[in-house]
């Protein structure tokens, strides 16, 4: 991993170890204004899992319309699946169909999102692969590239 952040300019060997580069610092300051660190919820019966990260995407370069590619992404990763909302006029599930669902008020009170972000919840076994399946979609929703 090492030799392909020094190959991409993105950290540089000194002394005491690996540091940052500007590129790799820009890169990282990014990442951090435009997704939320990850939040763990508690919502087993809304999920049926033990796992349930959330992230809060602000400003998405993509937009989701039906969350099913993200869900099947999050699957390849190892996740169990994924759940998008949306902050609008209220906080909504992306694609539910014809059906309203209302989702549990602790993941606005937890999350507080702002409007027109929004809300990657992946949940899975294991806590990392929540997590890991949530940034990669994240990512993904921001349009990031190395």
């Amino acid at each position: 991993m090492l030799k392909t952040t020094n190959s991409k300019n993105l950290t540089k060997p000194t002394t005491l170890g690996q540091t940052l580069t500007k590129k790799g610092k820009d890169i990282v300051d990014t990442i951090n204004t435009r997704i939320s660190y990850p939040k763990e919820l508690n919502i087993r019966t809304f999920t049926r899992h033990e796992n349930n990260i959330a992230y809060i995407i602000k400003n998405p370069k993509k937009s989701i319309t039906a969350s099913i590619k993200e869900r099947d992404s999050a699957v390849k990763l190892g996740a169990s699946g994924l759940i998008a909302l949306t902050q609008k006029n209220s906080l909504e599930l992306i694609d539910a169909g014809k059906t309203k669902i209302k989702p549990p008020q602790i993941i606005k009170e937890t999350l507080n999102p702002g409007k027109n972000n929004i809300i990657i919840i992946t949940f899975a076994p294991k806590k990392s692969t929540s997590e890991l399946a949530g940034l990669a979609i994240s990512l993904d929703l921001i349009k990031f590239n190395i």
